[in-house]
């Protein structure tokens, strides 16, 4: 039987972690693409091909449930996958966070393979009681690390930002702009303007401003890789 807490249901069926030792490979040898199985920058980004792909179905169902593009959410995740792995940031990280002063508090730690923060994803939860405990931040990091759950959070995040700037806009249709702006706002919240995003995102090259809209460009760029993964 599966476990249960209060935000959800601990599936199994979750595609294999990114571990430490994979982490540690990839940076201590970035180029030796030969070591496609054991290190090299190639692993992440086989990584992230296979995160995706089998999580395929489940990132269309949450897109279309949630009314934005299969394709956003899919780029999100494939920018996401990998990184710095779930037992670091769940048994290092998170705890630090709720123990130490001045490590930025618990609820700022992103977790899932999908990456969000846990104030993010209560946000799209629509959670509105008491702080969590620390206990409650453990359950939700579990949730987390599900990965349907994941998904399905991450969906419901991701249209709030496209209302945020776009309140009237057609969510499951998104010009270039609305697509990046919205991939912007998961990335680095909603501390800038929309004026500030548009200005970015048609900076030229050498600007610094472009740094803004960084991970939106990149969305772009993964966009054609992506909907081969989805089959879209």
């Amino acid at each position: 039987m599966a476990e249960s807490n209060q935000f959800c249901t601990l599936a199994a069926q979750n595609y294999p972690k990114w571990t430490s030792w994979q982490l540690i490979m990839s940076r201590v040898t970035p180029n030796w693409k030969w070591l496609h199985s054991y290190g090299g920058i190639e692993q992440i980004w086989a990584y992230k091909r296979a995160w995706v792909s089998y999580n395929r179905l489940r990132i269309l169902s949450a897109a279309n449930l949630q009314q934005i593009p299969p394709l956003l959410l899919g780029c999100v995740a494939y920018n996401e996958a990998g990184g710095k792995p779930p037992s670091v940031k769940h048994h290092v990280v998170l705890p630090a966070r709720q123990y130490l002063p001045g490590t930025g508090g618990p609820m700022a730690t992103s977790e899932g393979a999908i990456k969000i923060q846990l104030a993010s994803a209560l946000s799209a939860m629509g959670y509105n009681g008491e702080p969590l405990t620390h206990a409650q931040q453990d359950d939700l990091t579990d949730c987390l690390e599900t990965d349907i759950f994941n998904i399905d959070v991450v969906a419901k995040f991701l249209r709030q930002m496209i209302l945020f700037d776009y309140p009237g806009a057609n969510t499951r249709a998104l010009t270039d702009e609305q697509f990046m702006v919205a991939g912007c706002r998961y990335n680095r919240g909603t501390a800038r303007s929309l004026k500030d995003l548009q200005e970015s995102i048609s900076s030229p090259k050498g600007s610094s401003k472009r740094d803004w809209s960084s991970y939106g460009r990149t969305m772009i760029e993964h966009r054609a890789e992506v909907r081969k993964l989805l089959e879209i």
